[in-house]
């Protein structure tokens, strides 16, 4: 069965006012409480078409398994005449927390919404470009290509508990219009491994790499920045995937494992997607398989988009 990976929805009129009208009064909870995680996720499913509910909550458990889901004509807030820094909170920039009750309430459909203090000190966080980051390897936006990877990988080996989130929600809230929107590429790791022989597929199952803990991690973890593991677990029609293609994260053991994980990069790069993320389209990336990059961004703060993990 050939898998799929983008699947693209774009709600009707009708949904998109029923969405404003039902969250846009919700007082949004930046704790992510479990009262207010339920209430979205009660009000949703009475609004969603069925087909659609379908598609996010399969990624819990089913086999059929989509790397990414693309959302267009999702209501976001109004009068948006800003875009926040890392200190500060959305809601100081547009006429509410209308887009972050909706990617909350999207989350909740595939898993348990939360974040990392590292990545934001709220349940979304928000991705704008800042000059102090114009050259820092960040998914806030920064004139550094960040290549592909599995958001916070090696969180899957540091501590007792997977910390690396199965999914991510990316939501569009302003874009500089006087320049091309920055372009994110996706890549369903099932494509790729098709294109590896026997040999990388063994190396790449071993484990043969050493995976380092984001920047902002290392810190906390500083005697155990870099864990030692395989760059794949489990099946090949369901893969969990331990990687990141950029800068120093990456250390392979022996020239063998430096060619299969140049092998399985080329693989991914040949068989990656384009997506940008605009306002008002929302994105679903499947965490655990696909694997995800930033072109070098050199839009202004004038970009932001809001982000959930699950």
């Amino acid at each position: 069965m050939d898998e799929k990976s983008i699947i693209e929805i774009t709600l009707g009129t009708e949904e998109k006012q029923k969405l404003v009208q039902e969250f846009n009064e919700i007082v949004y909870n930046p704790l992510g409480g479990e009262h207010y995680i339920q209430l979205l996720r009660k009000k949703i499913y009475t609004i969603l078409p069925e087909t659609l509910i379908n598609t996010l909550t399969s990624q819990r458990s089913t086999n059929r398994l989509v790397s990414a889901i693309v959302i267009n004509n999702v209501p976001i807030d109004e009068n948006i005449h800003g875009s926040p820094t890392f200190e500060q909170t959305g809601k100081l920039f547009k006429s509410g927390t209308l887009s972050e009750n909706i990617i909350t309430a999207f989350a909740a459909l595939v898993g348990e919404p939360y974040s990392i203090y590292f990545e934001g000190q709220e349940l979304v966080n928000n991705l704008t470009p800042q000059a102090q980051n114009q050259f820092d390897y960040t998914g806030l936006g920064s004139e550094v290509e960040l290549d592909f990877h599995i958001e916070n990988a090696a969180l899957q080996y540091v501590a007792e508990d997977d910390y690396s989130p199965s999914g991510l929600f990316f939501l569009g809230i302003r874009i500089d219009e006087t320049i091309e929107p920055t372009k994110t590429l996706i890549a369903d790791t099932r494509k790729a491994l098709k294109l590896l022989n026997p040999f990388d597929l063994k190396i790449l199952y071993g484990e043969n790499f050493y995976l380092n803990l984001p920047y902002r991690w290392r810190e906390i973890f500083s005697q155990n920045s870099m864990v030692k593991c395989s760059v794949l677990r489990g099946t090949l029609n369901k893969p969990r995937v331990s990687v990141a293609f950029y800068s120093n994260m990456m250390l392979p053991i022996n020239h063998t494992a430096k060619m299969a994980l140049a092998h399985f990069h080329q693989a991914i790069k040949e068989t990656s997607e384009v997506i940008q993320i605009t306002p008002g389209k929302l994105i679903y990336v499947d965490n655990r398989f696909t694997l995800h990059a930033r072109e070098p961004d050199t839009t202004t703060p004038l970009n932001n988009i809001i982000e959930c993990f699950n």
